[in-house]
């Protein structure tokens, strides 16, 4: 064993008396507590709100918990902010347990003398029932002390003189006593811990790319289970500890800490304060979906911009072969030319250009530890059709197919299953140009599609054809089912577009998306407002989808009557700007 000698008029530092203390010597953690009892003072005093009983309670269990645990710290640490670290946690801990307390204190109507109703008083006699059980499990002189104390209001000067025992003694006791009765009341009660009561649905939208949803800490992979959307939706507006989340979800705290870290980790969850959570996504209640989306109303007045372009647009629209040979109405095209190629996609081209918002980089690919994507979480609100315009999509570089939800709900369907494009895109190719035969069709099968041509290659072909995405012809050719945006089309299609949304940017998507995020901040999703992106992003699809709604109400968006099976699919073939609106940021 080491000997650490005390030399007069010399100072040993933090390291040797850490050292001395690890292996057991008393005497050198006691120059630590008082080299360091001092300093903490001021920091515990902070923690405790003032209240100097309360401090000197907790600077003491700090020393207490930091020589238990003394063999944690590792050699050449600083030992002062390792003990500052025992005080903040043990400061939360207690808040924690306080919190609890007082949860449990209200649901007794203790009020002042001579104010009890009948209720009131059995309900009081109830609690000083369960304290003086508790109370029973203390010492004689515990005992004594804590009623000394807490229930005649005697100093603890007096109460050291009446019991002969020095004021560290009383207060020592006062303390252990203090946390004895803490345990027995909490062990004795825990039925009236009860959960708060969360809506009936929870659901969570991810908006953007979830290609890799088997990863563990994909958004979809964390929120298949109800306690992982109920402890996000808790912590939706005010930052909470482990210990709060765990008696609002009347669950284990072992369980709760156990899958926060990974909703930390996929950014679902922030850590503003240590040891305190909050949800990093807007979580809106079914009474704040509406607000929110009228916030926006102003977007209505790009209608004008709209129709005063609109016959400019249908006059290009015409000279396609959307038009021409494929053969659709501008009743049946409508309903992609202002949801997809101009609000969706063709705005979301401009928002780099507007004055406040285009700075945050709102459509630059967010990265994320898996995939891109924002999301959006709704408490017992309901998808109405004419707030959930939206649509399904599958991309490529200069291709891809979807479907507008809107359409298909109209007319009692619900929204499309969206085929792999990249299974169709071949067949999509090929009839660009025109109908051909199904040999044509099906040609270099083995290469192109599966080996077995029969089995293969005709029965997904079947399937595209009763998904309404083909059709054969009486001939017995094989024609598009849906509209098709060739390289061609779009060469014709993209200024016009792009003029026109320009013109919606700069007059009516600016000050939209700031009416959204200050009503954001109205309905106390402050801590939101440090993500101007995701705020922006949000604002911008609220927009989008107010700004549609508009359309179909003012008859530039005609209803379908009797539409096919395949209404509200579209694809793209060689033409990568008109449905382009995301930047990668990467």
């Amino acid at each position: 064993m080491r000997e650490y000698q005390l030399i007069h008029g010399q100072t040993v530092d933090d390291a040797h008396l850490v050292a001395a203390a690890q292996e057991g010597h008393e005497w050198a953690f006691a120059r630590l507590f008082e080299r360091h009892s001092a300093r903490l003072w001021p920091y515990v005093c902070a923690l405790s709100g003032g209240e100097v009983d309360e401090a000197q309670d907790l600077l003491q269990e700090t020393f207490v918990r930091a020589w238990s645990r003394l063999g944690e710290l590792q050699a050449g640490a600083a030992f002062h902010a390792w003990l500052r670290t025992l005080v903040y946690r043990l400061a939360l801990d207690r808040r924690d347990k306080q919190q609890h307390r007082d949860q449990l204190l209200a649901r007794y109507a203790i009020v002042a003398k001579g104010e009890h109703t009948p209720e009131q008083r059995l309900l009081s006699r109830e609690i000083g029932a369960a304290i003086a059980e508790a109370a029973q499990s203390l010492s004689e002189s515990s005992r004594r002390i804590f009623t000394a104390f807490h229930i005649e209001d005697k100093s603890i000067m007096e109460i050291s003189e009446e019991m002969g025992l020095s004021v560290g003694a009383v207060k020592a006791r006062l303390f252990q006593g203090r946390k004895r009765l803490r345990k027995e009341l909490e062990n004795m009660a825990p039925e009236t811990t009860m959960p708060m009561e969360t809506p009936e649905t929870l659901d969570i939208e991810v908006l953007g790319e979830c290609a890799n949803q088997h990863d563990p800490l994909h958004p979809l992979r964390q929120t298949d289970n109800l306690l992982a959307k109920r402890l996000l939706y808790f912590c939706r507006k005010n930052a909470k500890s482990v210990g709060e989340l765990a008696r609002l979800l009347h669950a284990d705290r072992a369980y709760v800490q156990d899958i926060v870290p990974g909703l930390v980790e996929g950014e679902m969850l922030e850590e503003p304060f240590p040891g305190r959570y909050q949800t990093a996504f807007l979580f809106m209640a079914r009474q704040e979906c509406l607000p929110l989306f009228e916030s926006v109303h102003s977007v209505r007045k790009g209608i004008a911009i709209l129709k005063r372009r609109l016959p400019q647009f249908r006059e290009v629209l015409s000279h396609t072969s959307l038009c021409g040979w494929q053969g659709f109405t501008w009743e049946e095209l409508a309903w992609i030319a202002f949801p997809q190629w101009i609000v969706m996609r063709g705005l979301g081209r401009q928002v780099s250009s507007l004055p406040n918002w285009g700075k945050h980089r709102i459509l630059t690919y967010p990265l994320r530890p898996v995939d891109f994507w924002y999301l959006l979480g709704n408490c017992g609100a309901e998808k109405e059709p004419s707030l959930w315009f939206a649509g399904m999509m599958t991309e490529g570089d200069d291709m891809g197919m979807g479907n507008v939800a809107e359409p298909r709900l109209i007319v009692g369907g619900d929204y499309r299953k969206i085929l792999r494009f990249e299974d169709l895109d071949r067949f999509v190719g090929r009839l660009c140009e025109g109908p051909i035969s199904e040999e044509d069709l099906l040609g270099d099968a083995d290469e192109d599609l599966l080996d077995d041509v029969d089995d293969g290659a005709r029965s997904r072909l079947a399937e595209y054809s009763e998904e309404g995405y083909l059709v054969q012809v009486e001939d017995g050719r094989w024609r598009l089912g849906m509209p098709v945006v060739t390289g061609a089309d779009e060469e014709q299609l993209i200024g016009t577009i792009d003029a026109i949304c320009a013109e919606l940017a700069c007059n009516v998507l600016d000050g939209a998306i700031t009416a959204f995020a200050e009503k954001v901040d109205e309905l106390e999703f402050s801590h939101l407002l440090g993500q101007p992106h995701y705020l922006g992003f949000l604002g911008l699809i609220a927009a989008c989808k107010e700004l549609t709604v508009a359309c179909r109400e003012e008859g530039l968006i005609p209803d379908p009557v009797d539409p096919p099976k395949g209404f509200g699919c579209h694809a793209w073939y060689g033409a990568p700007r008109i449905m382009r609106a995301w930047s990668k940021g990467r």
